[in-house]
């Protein structure tokens, strides 16, 4: 299997994006900034942060998963009909190529998180504090939740944010205290 299939195989950028966003979601950083310059704008910034550290990272992660995969990964494993991925019939493999990654490809995976970090913070420092209520359309949900903020990010990103967290309202709605 060639490098490049093997590389959509492994979800290509997806490993380097949640390590990007784990950066940004899992810091006091988020949450200082939350509140001060708004979700939908919190959100924008994240984003573009993810986005730009893994458009930097990107050339030496490629080799690092590809190698990770190979190591990790029996060879006729590679031979399968269908389609390959580690969401999928690679599964059972993801977190044996997430460890050769972090123990073999360490530079890869910090210099992600701190370039996203870093550009985050950078951002949100300078943002314009927001009038009105900063949760938007998520004033609903109990937002001190890392997973509750991450899921309202990710449908801000969809062209119809209030019909799409409907489904999630069931999970992060605040739960009133009687």
């Amino acid at each position: 299997m060639s490098d490049e299939r093997l590389f959509q195989a492994g979800d290509g950028t997806l490993l380097l994006s949640n390590w990007a966003e784990q950066a940004i979601y899992e810091s006091p950083v988020m949450r200082a900034h939350l509140e001060r310059i708004g979700l939908a704008r919190t959100c924008a910034i994240a984003n573009e942060a993810v986005k730009l550290a893994v458009s930097d990272r990107i050339d030496a992660f490629r080799p690092a998963l590809v190698a990770a995969m190979r190591s990790q990964i029996p060879a006729d494993r590679f031979d399968a009909r269908r389609w390959l991925s580690l969401q999928g019939a690679l599964a059972a493999y993801r977190g044996r190529v997430e460890d050769a990654l972090l123990r073999d490809a360490a530079p890869v995976y910090e210099g992600v998180r701190a370039l996203a970090l870093t550009r985050f913070q950078r951002e949100t420092a300078i943002a314009a504090a927001v009038a009105g209520s900063w949760a938007d359309i998520f004033a609903d949900w109990d937002l001190s939740r890392t997973n509750a903020v991450r899921t309202a990010c990710m449908l801000y990103q969809l062209s119809d944010p209030v019909m799409a967290k409907r489904p999630f309202d069931q999970f992060y709605q605040r739960k009133e205290m009687h």
